[in-house]
């Protein structure tokens, strides 16, 4: 393996298991052996890590019933990953995932077993907008699934069928459940049940406002997003092949982009440089990784929609004000021009 590929493989392990608090081993003898720059590059972004400058954010969670089991769903994990990336993790404690805070949705595979007490730990979590997707399956309990039909009767229901036929209940606690089919018919072509999976996860990702909101252009180049603690995101872009690959990356909306080591380091940046936008071009060399921080997604973005939703209303209430003391003001061109007053 040559020194390139090395370091890829290094600074994208890195990524994925410092991210999460982890750490990795590499022998003393192959790591003296790399260059001095792409050492200290690396110990940069390992004392970042640790310190929470960058940290990976559970998004979505996968209720499995071993971390070393195999997908019994023939397709629903791979789905997630392919829609959430780093974002979606496996766990196979309900007690991990009671300390969770950042997730909105957990998936149960259809292969976990469900007693009253799991039942009861999940709904608990589910609240303030949050997801639980359960199976419909014969492998709960007789108490749990007394629980399942009593929270059912909460409040509406709603039948849905994207890939996977399931209901989705609205709990009076403010977050939701839904209970989907395990066709049978899934078993019989990985193909088909891996393109009805993904419909199905797309699906409860958007109930529970997972979005996407960075993509690349190339298959070739891949994405790693860490969120800075000082806003906005760390984004990592990955070129593991032997050649240089050019290629857009786009965002959900308007962004700013600047180098993440200055912006680690504190150090301002060009203002004038970066120029909002949603879509950079960019060229990867062979086994390279490109580090960009990003400023205007995520909270940052949720904020500003809330601050536009807000000023909108304001407004309006405003204007509906202006209707009782302002005679003639009751034209929709007056509304118009009244809600584009700044």
């Amino acid at each position: 393996m040559s020194d390139p590929e090395k370091q890829f493989l290094i600074l994208k392990s890195l990524l994925l298991m410092g991210g999460r608090g982890g750490g990795m081993l590499i022998d003393e003898e192959q790591w003296f052996n790399l260059s001095p720059s792409f050492r200290a590059r690396a110990e940069n972004l390992a004392r970042s890590l640790s310190a929470k400058d960058l940290s990976i954010k559970n998004r979505a969670i996968y209720l499995a019933p071993h971390l070393w089991s195999s997908d019994t769903s023939q397709g629903l994990w791979r789905s997630l990953w392919n829609s959430a990336g780093v974002e979606a993790r496996v766990v196979s404690s309900i007690d991990y995932i009671l300390k969770e805070r950042e997730a909105r949705a957990v998936i149960v595979d259809p292969g976990m077993i469900l007693t009253k007490e799991a039942v009861q730990k999940l709904l608990s979590w589910c609240r303030h907008g949050t997801i639980v997707v359960f199976p419909r399956s014969a492998l709960y309990t007789e108490p749990a699934r007394v629980e399942i039909d009593n929270a059912t009767h909460e409040g509406s229901m709603m039948n849905i069928h994207l890939g996977i036929s399931y209901r989705l209940h609205s709990l009076k606690s403010g977050g939701k459940m839904i209970i989907y089919e395990v066709p049978d018919e899934l078993s019989n072509s990985t193909q088909v049940s891996q393109s009805k999976w993904q419909q199905f996860v797309s699906s409860v990702l958007s109930v529970a406002e997972i979005k996407k909101e960075v993509s690349v252009s190339d298959g070739r180049l891949s994405l790693i997003t860490l969120d800075r603690r000082q806003g906005g995101i760390g984004l990592f872009i990955f070129n593991g092949s032997n050649r240089s690959v050019a290629g857009d990356i786009l965002f959900s909306g308007e962004v700013r982009v600047s180098d993440l080591t200055q912006s680690l380091a504190g150090q301002a940046t060009n203002e004038e440089a970066a120029i909002p936008s949603s879509r950079f071009g960019l060229e990867v060399p062979p086994c390279g990784v490109l580090p960009i921080a990003v400023d205007g997604l995520g909270q940052e973005a949720d904020e500003r929609r809330a601050a536009a939703l807000t000023s909108g209303l304001m407004k309006e209430h405003a204007f509906e004000a202006a209707l009782g003391e302002l005679p003639g003001l009751n034209s929709n061109d007056d509304m118009s021009q009244f809600m584009e007053l700044k």
